[in-house]
């Protein structure tokens, strides 16, 4: 396995994180020591530290190999191709055409009565359409 690291400031991940910087080296230091990741600061030329190597812990290694190595589980029984046929819609499908078609009917007479700028309002292309045809 080939050994890959990431260098990173531990503040660029706080802020990432939403966590403060504080609480992000609690929880690297935990990491670090239930070996799940080995990170070290180097310390520069001017006695400050620099960013954060991180790599992957000896706990992180026995994961990814175990994984790799697991053998793909069975699936217990095939799915047919298609599920439902196509000529049976589903209640909610049901559902939407009623709701489709109830939108394309005109609005009752009862209704215009109870509103008439609603009457009004859909009436207005067939006097513009009369007119029209009148001239």
């Amino acid at each position: 396995m080939t050994m890959t690291q990431v260098t990173l400031a531990q503040t660029t991940l706080a802020r990432k994180l939403g966590l403060s910087r504080q609480w992000v080296g609690i929880l690297l230091g935990r990491l670090q020591e239930s070996g799940w990741l080995e990170c070290y600061t180097p310390l520069l030329d001017d006695g400050m530290r620099g960013s954060t190597i991180f790599r992957a812990g000896r706990q992180l290694k026995r994961l990814l190999l175990l994984l790799l190595k697991a053998k793909p589980r069975k699936m217990l029984a095939k799915l047919a191709a298609n599920t439902r046929w196509q000529f049976s819609p589903t209640y909610v499908e049901k559902q939407q055409l009623l709701l489709r078609q109830k939108e394309q009917e005109p609005p009752s007479e009862l209704l215009l009565s109870k509103l008439p700028l609603l009457k009004l309002w859909l009436g207005r292309g067939e006097t513009e359409q009369n007119n029209t045809l009148r001239s």
